[in-house]
């Protein structure tokens, strides 16, 4: 192998190196379980239809430059756990394995962006730790259902 390849290769590894820690660190958006109607939430068109799809948009860029941690310390970020007793939105049958964390990301006034985190225990015992902090949305709540009497 010559010089110049091995030389691409190293900086190609040192490039994934970089982005194993990004992903490993910075928040990560999943919309595979994203559904709305029948009243659990709304869909892009209608938050489009009422001009606040843009704010999902630049506050999605904001928080995928930072980590679970910062976005729990200034108060976007609010983990719940269990899905909350008091919500105005019918739980997804597709959604009832164990090891979900719920959890809302606050975008502005009343809107928030409601999903989950998987647990670390499911996380070691299925040697997915890349998933650490994916964020699975689940829901646009522009009306702040989903939890309507916590702390938000």
């Amino acid at each position: 192998m010559s010089s110049h390849n091995s030389n691409l290769k190293s900086q190609y590894l040192a490039t994934l190196d970089q982005v194993d820690e990004f992903l490993n660190e910075n928040i990560v958006f999943n919309f595979k379980y994203f559904i709305y109607g029948n009243d659990v939430g709304e869909s892009f068109e209608e938050w489009e239809g009422e001009g606040i799809l843009a704010d999902l948009n630049n506050k999605l860029k904001n928080f995928s430059g930072k980590t679970k941690a910062e976005l729990l310390r200034d108060g976007t970020l609010e983990i719940y756990g269990a899905y909350p007793k008091d919500s105005k939105f019918i739980k997804p049958k597709t959604l009832v394995f164990a090891g979900i964390q719920w959890a809302r990301f606050r975008i502005t006034g009343r809107r928030r962006l409601i999903g989950f985190f998987l647990e670390d225990k499911v996380l070691k015992s299925t040697s997915s730790e890349n998933f650490r902090n994916v964020f699975f949305i689940v829901f646009l709540d522009k009306d702040h259902m989903f939890a309507p009497s916590g702390s938000n």
